[in-house]
């Protein structure tokens, strides 16, 4: 049996997102790069630290940007207040993915601006929606 949310075509829009994430873990890119394998059109653009995270999300202007709160050079929460200060990077949308599940971290990253703080390991399904929306957003606003 197949699962719905591998079926190309199943998403709300196939108006091509780019990714930009943050990650110094070489295995969670690579489990990265094989689900976002389940939306096509999407671009991967990966940083292995928060400065990088920085020069790429300016070139590249991502959809979303997937931002691991631990990198080598600077906090992820260092790198969203910057990514929402720069004119060029405020409107992407900034999700973080995070092993630290401590109940009390979410809240104060959600209230700072990012739309959502997701734990390791990740929920495909999660992510999936989390794309779609995007993606549907996106497509709302090119109309």
């Amino acid at each position: 049996m197949t699962n719905p949310e591998d079926r190309a075509g199943s998403h709300p829009s196939s108006i091509p997102l780019t990714v930009l994430y943050a990650e110094d873990d070489p295995s969670n890119v690579r489990l990265m790069e094989g689900i976002l394998l389940r939306r096509p059109g999407i671009r991967l653009v990966v940083a292995s630290n928060g400065g990088a995270a920085l020069e790429l999300a300016q070139k590249h202007q991502p959809d979303l940007v997937l931002l691991d709160r631990h990198l080598p050079d600077m906090t992820g929460d260092e790198v969203l207040k910057r990514l929402l200060s720069d004119p060029q990077t405020k409107q992407a949308a900034v999700v973080f993915l995070s092993a630290d599940a401590t109940a009390d971290v979410p809240l104060p990253l959600l209230t700072a601006g990012a739309r959502a703080y997701l734990t390791k390991p990740v929920y495909v399904a999660e992510v999936l929606s989390l794309l779609d929306e995007i993606a549907a957003k996106k497509a709302t606003s090119a109309v």
